[in-house]
């Protein structure tokens, strides 16, 4: 191609073809036919055909000839032709021909010059669009077949950073390292079959970067063979990257829904389903293809279906619902099979390109109800445990406050939620709480016993089982308290222990009892032996002091044996003063100097049937509690008094009948007691004493001894001023009140017999020898019931009775006696004994014992049993 040829708008144009989007073809051979030659410039406006006139003068041409050049323009297409006259445009694309040959020369140069006016602006609106092209923001260049570069626009220079004078000559594919996905040979081939070939490319710039184009290839075929390719590129790589994040987004967001737990279901507004993803497969046993553009329906049954609707629309129209997750109400499901399940959800709208898109999140809570249903089951039967079950937080603040805590504390589940449990739980002494505390979380688990206030401020003792509860990730959440009310048992607990106790002591005492009792059967045997041998005044006054020590040491024996195991003696004929007095003594000297006692009793004081022990027992509680009752001192009066009481005044009393009856008052000045626990001082373990200082017993034994014996007792009390216990006893009349137990001690008289006498005691064994034989018995004597059983095989024809122990080493009483039985049946047998409450009499009766011996006995009472057992003697069971 020969620019000098074209005038000056077209040369302008031949030169900047780079900017043009398209081939285009410039012929230079005039006077000759031309073949139809085209170029294609992009956005010109409508059909036009320009003709423009070129004489020798106007331009530099080696013919002289006139050149006729018409141009025809259509959207965007330009063609361009060389003509001699005669010739005639002839183009396939137009939609008509114009034939030249009729005109007459005149005429056609006329046309010619008529249309230079139009070729002019033309060529201007050429220059334009060749400055356009300049300034496109498209990189455009043109290289030969081959690849050399021929020209190179500023945007090429921008996007690749190469300069224009740099890359014009340079090969295009080396320069821009180009990479053809197609592969070049198959560019080349659709080239030249096609003219044209669109498609991306990878390029790479000047500072080693790697771009995507969008680039267009256009063929340019010269007359003389010369190929030239047009190639516009634009830049991809930011839409590529931009694509690529959205995919990766669109990637993730699929991810993201597909992992979601929830099922996630969008609609459109004519309630077509546009997203179901994998949670929502699983719920429902359908797959996303199977109901993708499917109406919603069919997962809400039939009875839901209208009410979901009219929810959607109004939702639609007003945007307003409860969007939090349940807050829906309870719905349902229905599953591929046709199986119903409840659905926890939330809706959601947007709206995209002006469609309404509605969201649904669904969550299957079949599961949490089942939960919820065993969670109330299980609530329901903690409510009906009798133990307290509170949880609490690590902070101490309770969670949870069973029925069995309001039963056992008083404090109702809503008054304590929220608070803490050191609060309401503990008084002053808050160590075991924090002990037991520490303890449970570093050990997980703790039991132990505590001490609690209960709402009324009684305490409360519990046996607690603490557990340390964890959340998911394992740290402490929370503590669980099971605490078991053993108040009642730890009560009677400390009463069994005392019970324990006293039955020590109670043995104890019985083994003490019983050798005292064996030292002072001996003394009282002999008091009366020597008051037969000795006559003057004074050996027979202190054989009476003798005596009576040993007979009072005899009853303290028994005094001590009842308190420590109950054992009582028999009724006898009392006079209380005298048990009167002993207390008073024994209260002056015990009790604390700040206490002054009195005592007023009767000269003619009637006397009671009644036992001395249980009356002294009687007495001493009453002046215990008066005492107790008086912690900064008083008085404590004891007073006793022969009243009578006639009907009417009987009836006044509870519990009172009509009779003669010894009064004992014991009144103190104390702290009195209160009107309202006033008839409750008599109930068994009931004591306003402090734990450890009473047990509530004292009180109800002392109403038990006296009932026990026809008689009441009467209470008057006023808080701050002391109290007044008045106990009636049936009084016991006698012909002669002042009829005095001593008398002249007259021996039996016996006639020889041989009586076996078997004793562990040296001592009573020695004092019953010599009282039997003043008494005209001979004696044999035995330390066992071995030996005695020999002697008795010696002397069996001459025995006539036998004295046993019934508690002794290597062979005891009852053995001995059966032995007897079966060597000699009728014998008869007189039965001793230290501890009387030890003896088996059912058993001793069943031997054809009739007598017992209750250790100390003096030397009257042996003979005078020897004496009945001689003259009257019982069968043996085996001659009855």
């Amino acid at each position: 191609m020969n620019a000098d040829l074209l005038p000056n708008g077209v040369s302008f144009i031949a030169q900047h073809c780079g900017q043009l989007r398209g081939p285009f073809f410039f012929s230079d051979k005039p006077n000759s036919r031309i073949k139809a030659s085209w170029f294609l410039v992009w956005e010109l406006p409508a059909w036009q055909i320009l003709c423009y006139q070129f004489d020798a003068s106007s331009i530099s041409f080696a013919h002289r000839n006139s050149i006729f050049i018409i141009i025809y323009i259509r959207i965007k297409f330009l063609f361009l032709r060389s003509l001699n006259k005669g010739d005639f445009v002839n183009d396939a694309s137009a939609s008509h021909q114009t034939d030249l040959t009729h005109l007459t020369k005149a005429e056609l140069i006329n046309a010619l010059q008529a249309q230079q006016t139009a070729a002019v602006e033309f060529s201007h609106l050429l220059e334009q669009q060749a400055r356009l092209l300049e300034l496109s923001y498209d990189a455009i260049f043109v290289w030969e077949w081959g690849g050399v570069i021929k020209y190179w626009n500023p945007a090429a220079a921008e996007l690749y950073g190469w300069t224009r004078e740099e890359a014009l000559g340079k090969f295009s594919n080396e320069l821009l390292k180009t990479i053809h996905p197609e592969g070049w040979d198959q560019v080349e081939e659709v080239l030249l079959r096609d003219g044209h070939w669109y498609g991306e490319l990878i390029h790479q710039t000047r500072d080693g970067r790697q771009l995507t184009v969008d680039s267009r290839h256009v063929l340019v075929c010269e007359e003389g063979g010369r190929k030239l390719v047009l190639e516009t590129n634009r830049d991809l790589t930011s839409r590529k990257q931009t694509e690529q994040a959205l995919r990766e987004s669109e990637a993730r967001l699929s991810r993201i829904l597909n992992s979601a737990m929830d099922a996630i279901i969008s609609v459109n507004a004519q309630q077509q389903i546009v997203l179901f993803n994998a949670a929502a497969e699983r719920m429902f046993g359908y797959t996303a293809k199977e109901v993708l553009g499917q109406s919603l329906n069919r997962f809400i049954p039939t009875r839901f279906q209208v009410a979901h609707e009219d929810h959607i629309g109004q939702f639609g129209q007003t945007g307003e619902t409860s969007r939090a997750m349940g807050a829906l109400n309870a719905i349902c499901g229905v599953r591929r099979n046709g199986e119903e399940f409840p659905i926890e959800a939330s809706i959601s709208q947007i709206e995209i390109g002006g469609q309404q898109l509605f969201t649904v999140i669904l969550r299957d809570i079949t599961e949490r109800l089942r939960v919820q249903e065993r969670l109330v089951e299980q609530a329901a039967l903690l409510d009906q445990s009798l133990e307290a079950i509170v949880v609490r937080d690590m902070n101490g603040r309770i969670q949870y406050w069973s029925r069995g805590a309001e039963r056992l504390y008083g404090w109702q589940a809503e008054e304590v939620i929220g608070r803490t449990t050191i609060e309401i739980l503990y008084g002053e002494d808050k160590s075991q709480f924090m002990n037991a505390t520490n303890a449970t979380i570093e050990k997980e688990t703790w039991s132990g016993e505590l001490r609690q206030v209960a709402k009324d401020g009684r305490e409360v003792i519990v046996e607690g089982h603490w557990s340390l509860v964890r959340d998911a990730q394992g740290n402490p959440k929370s503590i669980l308290a099971i605490n078991t009310d053993i108040t009642e048992k730890k009560r009677l607990e400390a009463q069994f222990l005392r019970a324990q106790r006293l039955e020590s002591i109670g043995t104890l005492a019985s083994g003490i009892a019983h050798d005292l009792n064996n030292v002072l059967s001996p003394i009282l045997m002999g008091t009366q032996m020597l008051r037969m041998r000795l006559t003057d005044e004074q050996s027979l006054r202190l054989i009476t002091l003798m005596e009576s020590n040993a007979q009072r040491g005899s009853e303290m024996v028994k005094q001590v044996l009842s308190f420590a195991k109950g054992v009582g003696g028999r009724r006898t004929i009392l006079q209380p003063k005298h048990l009167i007095r002993e207390i008073v003594h024994i209260a002056e000297e015990t009790f604390p100097k700040p206490i002054r006692l009195e005592q007023h009793l009767a000269e003619d004081l009637w006397t009671v049937s009644s036992d001395a022990t249980q009356l002294h027992q009687v007495l001493l509680n009453l002046c215990v509690n008066a005492r107790d009752a008086m912690p900064n001192g008083g008085t404590l009066t004891i007073s006793a008094e022969n009243r009578q009481l006639d009907d009417l005044f009987a009836r006044m009393l509870k519990g009172a009948n009509p009779g003669d009856f010894v009064v004992i008052s014991v009144t103190d000045t104390g702290t009195g007691i209160p009107l309202e626990i006033i008839d409750r001082i008599f109930d068994p373990f009931f004591t306003t004493k402090e734990s450890g200082k009473g047990t509530g017993l004292g009180l109800s034994a002392v109403q038990g001894i006296v009932s026990n014996y026809g008689g009441f007792i009467t209470v008057e009390s006023k808080p701050g001023a002391g109290s007044k216990f008045e106990i009636y006893f049936p009084a016991h009349h006698i012909a002669d009140p002042h009829q005095t137990s001593n008398h002249e001690f007259l021996l039996s008289e016996g006639a020889g017999e041989l009586v076996l006498v078997i004793d562990d005691e040296a001592a009573i064994r020695e004092m019953t020898r010599a009282v039997l034989e003043a008494g005209g018995y001979r004696v044999l004597i035995a330390d066992n019931g071995a030996t005695a059983l020999s002697l008795f095989a010696d002397h069996r024809q001459e025995i006539h009775m036998v004295i046993t122990d019934l508690m002794m080493p290597i062979m005891d009483g009852i053995t001995t006696i059966r032995a007897l039985r079966k060597i000699s049946s009728g014998i008869p047998i007189i039965a001793t004994c230290g501890l009387t409450a030890s003896a088996n009499t059912a058993e001793l009766n069943t031997l054809g014992i009739e007598t017992l011996l209750e250790k100390p006995y003096n030397a009257e009472t042996l003979l005078a049993a020897i004496t009945r057992s001689l003259n009257h003697p019982k069968p043996s069971p085996n001659q009855a």
